[in-house]
């Protein structure tokens, strides 16, 4: 784990799975994984305009890259952006 993360424990992970009210995450043979979402074959979302400012949230090693070559799906089915930045850290243009 990484250095900054050193102080959370074992304990501490398995104590926010079993608390958390929507049963998000499970652990199995001492793996997490999430409980919805990954397995999901296909989703048919609806077409819409965007918005003339888009946020999209991404690790801060990353955003020279990201600004230098744009947004690329890496694999995934869709890139996640939001409208307004709630509970957000360094923002960046």
């Amino acid at each position: 784990m990484e250095s900054r993360w050193s102080f959370i424990e074992d304990k501490d992970i398995r104590q926010v799975v079993k608390n958390c009210a929507k049963q998000r995450f499970e652990i199995i043979n001492d793996y997490i994984r999430a409980n919805y979402g990954h397995s999901v074959g296909r989703l048919e979302y609806q077409g819409a305009i965007p918005s003339d400012v888009l946020y999209h949230g991404t690790n801060a090693k990353v955003v020279d890259i990201i600004l230098a070559e744009g947004i690329k799906p890496m694999g995934r089915k869709y890139i996640h952006f939001i409208k307004v930045p709630i509970n957000c850290g360094l923002i960046r243009v």
